[in-house]
């Protein structure tokens, strides 16, 4: 099977598994639906992704519902894949969305290393890292 890559706007090649992410709900049942993709913005587990695909999932302020005792009803999680053949799961922090356009960012708990201790970074998708000129 090919592995899909991605150009960035200034000819980096990123692979598809690295840096486009599922979003996924999680039930009291520990049973995971996939509801949609995003894709890493930042090396430390911030992503975008279409405002549609969680806005109806958490409240106006960006976090999942709770029950009266304050616990989570629906969790929210991606998964972080690490060549060759390793899944992490990483839960979901925080979204922000906007309520008119399609866009929405948000971030990740941060891992460590099982072997390393180090903080995992994620690969990310830039579209350019060329900082554009005033004006």
């Amino acid at each position: 099977m090919a592995i899909a890559n991605f150009i960035s706007g200034d000819g980096q090649t990123s692979q598809g598994q690295e840096v486009v992410i599922p979003i996924c709900t999680v039930d009291e049942h520990n049973r995971i639906e996939c509801i949609g993709t995003g894709f890493f913005i930042s090396v430390y587990g911030i992503f975008a992704t279409a405002a549609h695909v969680v806005k109806d999932i958490l409240d106006k302020d960006g976090n999942p519902p709770v029950d009266a005792d304050g616990n989570s009803t629906v969790g929210l999680m991606t998964f972080h894949f690490i060549p060759p053949n390793t899944i992490a799961l990483r839960e979901i922090n925080k979204i922000s969305f906007h309520n008119r356009d399609d866009v929405a960012v948000g971030t990740v708990k941060n891992i460590v290393d099982q072997k390393t201790g180090e903080p995992l970074r994620n690969k990310c998708l830039p579209l350019t890292a060329r900082v554009p000129e005033v004006g």
